[in-house]
C-alpha cells in the first residue's frame, strides 16, 4: 500500500530514473543506449531518437542496473527489433494468460546487437535480454548473470492519491522459461570497468 505521500514520491523517482537515459554515438557504424528503466518516459525517449538509432549498423544496448519497471512498454520497446508475430512474453496469471507478440517488423535493424547486463539488471529488463536473445541470431549478452525476478506487479491507484501494489504473475520467455531466482548468463562473462570498450572490441 502506497499513501500518497509515497505514491507521488515513487513516480517523481521513475522520471528521474528514466531522464538518465542517454545514447552516445561511437563512430559511423555503431551506437549506444543506455535505459536506464521501463516507463513512458523511456519508450517516448526511444521513439523520439528512432531516426537516429536508424542510421546505424550495431547496437549496444546497456542495460546493467536497471530494475524492469511496465511490461507493456518493455514490450513496446521490444517490438521494434522483432519480426512481426515474435513471442516478446508470456504472463502468467491466475485466471488467463497474456501472450505480448510483436506487431511490427524489425523497424530497428541491427547487423548486431550486444547488451550489456549485471546483477542488478532485474524484471522488465530480464524480459527484453530473454526476448531479443531468443528470437534474434546476432545478439551477445555481456557482463553478469542478471537478477532473477521472473514476476510482475501491478500498481492500482486508489481515491485520495492512495495506490496498492501487488504481484499478480510470473512471466515467461519466447521459449517457456521463467528466470525468477536463476537469472540469465551472459554469453561472455565480464566484469571489468571497462566492458564498453570491451564491447566495441566484439564489434570491431
Amino acid at each position: 500500500m502506497y499513501v500518497p505521500e509515497q505514491y507521488q514520491q515513487s513516480k517523481i523517482e521513475e522520471k528521474e530514473t528514466a531522464e538518465l537515459s542517454f545514447i552516445k554515438e561511437f563512430n559511423d557504424t555503431t551506437v549506444l543506449v543506455r535505459l536506464t528503466n521501463f516507463s513512458t518516459y523511456t519508450e517516448k525517449f526511444i521513439k523520439n531518437n528512432f531516426p537516429l538509432l536508424n542510421e546505424y549498423r550495431n547496437l549496444i544496448l546497456d542495460l546493467r542496473d536497471n530494475p524492469g519497471g511496465d511490461i507493456n512498454v518493455m514490450a513496446s520497446i521490444s517490438d521494434l527489433f522483432l519480426p512481426r508475430g515474435s513471442i516478446i512474453a508470456t504472463d502468467k496469471m491466475r485466471l488467463f494468460n497474456k501472450v505480448y507478440r510483436a506487431r511490427s517488423s524489425k523497424t530497428l535493424e541491427f547487423d548486431n546487437i550486444i547488451i550489456l547486463q549485471n546483477k542488478n539488471t532485474a524484471s522488465a529488463s530480464e524480459n527484453m535480454i530473454a526476448a531479443l536473445s531468443e528470437n534474434l541470431d546476432n545478439v551477445t549478452l555481456i557482463g553478469e548473470k542478471t537478477f532473477g525476478k521472473g514476476i510482475g506487479q501491478f500498481t492500482m491507484p486508489l481515491r485520495r492519491g492512495f495506490a496498492v501494489k501487488a504481484t499478480v504473475l510470473l512471466w515467461y520467455g519466447p521459449k517457456g522459461k521463467n528466470f525468477h531466482g536463476e537469472g540469465i548468463e551472459p554469453h561472455i562473462k565480464y566484469v571489468e570497468d571497462d566492458i564498453i570498450e570491451f564491447a566495441l572490441s566484439k564489434i570491431n
